[in-house]
């Protein structure tokens, strides 16, 4: 681009990286690669949430990687990387835990992929052995390297949306409680959560099974990219989409 004047800023964003931890590590993971190497000029960090809980998350990611890489790791190390036991090991003594999340997340979520690694152990002080471990595990399921529970992807709603998004998807994460459990990758679905059939189809298009709005109070739900029940009344959307998985459960 630049050896043909083509000097246009680079937005970054994930679209439907869902709501609360999950959105901020899977948001921290795909921007916080790219920041990391220069890349990018605008940012938009898209949550399931009151649109003003995402300017804090963006604003951390950027304020961050403004930083020159010294001055980060002065407080925050990449230990090693075994290449081994495919494993990436990260140190930090940032005592915020949102904060931590999201360094943590951009940063190693950027060498995962890097040097294909199946592993990541963090430490803190700051923080418990049982935390640190699940944010190493949340971390591998934002990046895409292992799958340990149910994941949900939802769009952040717009104009379009003419039903409660939050509120669903807080209805269908309660009804489908991830357990951390010996499983394998197939016994966790995929579950897309998105408020119109303008961008829902499409963005959810890599989901195991898709909760789209139809329409004011109508709901269409999909397996993959097929649309199997149309226009549904909402209130018996949620019921229907725990049947529907439960059907077709291996």
């Amino acid at each position: 681009m630049d050896a043909e004047y083509m000097h246009f800023p680079i937005h970054l964003g994930v679209t439907e990286a869902g709501e609360g931890e999950d959105g901020r590590i899977k948001s921290a993971v795909g921007i916080g690669a790219l920041l990391a190497d220069g890349i990018g000029d605008t940012v938009r960090v898209s949550l399931s949430e009151d649109p003003e809980a995402e300017i804090p998350v963006a604003r951390e990611l950027v304020n961050y990687f403004v930083n020159p890489k010294s001055e980060r790791y002065s407080d925050s190390i990449i230990l090693s990387y075994d290449e081994t036991d495919e494993a990436i090991f990260y140190y930090a003594t940032e005592k915020n835990w949102e904060n931590f999340q999201l360094h943590a997340a951009a940063e190693c979520g950027r060498l995962l992929w890097q040097y294909n690694c199946k592993k990541l152990e963090l430490l803190n002080p700051s923080f418990s052995v049982p935390q640190l471990a699940q944010l190493s595990r949340d971390i591998l399921q934002a990046a895409q390297i292992t799958r340990y529970k149910t994941e949900f992807v939802s769009c952040p709603g717009c104009g379009r949306t003419m039903f409660d998004l939050q509120e669903t998807v807080r209805q269908i994460k309660e009804a489908f409680a991830a357990q951390i459990v010996n499983r394998t990758s197939g016994d966790f679905p995929k579950i897309a959560v998105m408020g119109c059939i303008v961008n829902g189809p499409g963005e959810m298009a890599d989901a195991d099974y898709g909760y789209v709005g139809a329409g004011r109070d109508r709901v269409s739900l999909y397996k993959g990219k097929e649309c199997v029940l149309k226009n549904i009344p909402q209130e018996e959307a949620v019921q229907q989409l725990l049947q529907l998985i439960q059907e077709n459960k291996s």
